[in-house]
């Protein structure tokens, strides 16, 4: 059987990293795990939304947007109602 995505690795490095209070480390643990998981054919919906915490903590509020509206459009595509919900109205 296979193992766990390789993005949930990736996701989980952010994680701790967060709970370490590196941002800079979350913040690119973060995104590598959004785009592996959209290599990997799934919606990234937890690690957009870990990304969208840690750009807003560090006061990019706008890239934060951006982030989650892909995110909308994304679950939008593929059918997700409550993603592209959850994600537009954070």
């Amino acid at each position: 059987a296979p193992g766990p995505p390789a993005s949930d690795a990736l996701l989980a490095r952010a994680k701790q990293a967060l709970e370490q209070g590196d941002f800079p480390e979350a913040r690119r643990q973060f995104v590598m795990a959004v785009a592996l998981a959209r290599d990997e054919g799934r919606l990234p919906v937890a690690s957009t939304f870990g990304l969208a915490h840690v750009l807003y903590a560090q006061s990019y509020n706008r890239e934060a947007a951006i982030v989650l509206e892909r995110l909308a459009a994304d679950a939008q595509m593929k059918g997700d109602a409550d993603t592209e919900a959850r994600a537009l109205l954070d």
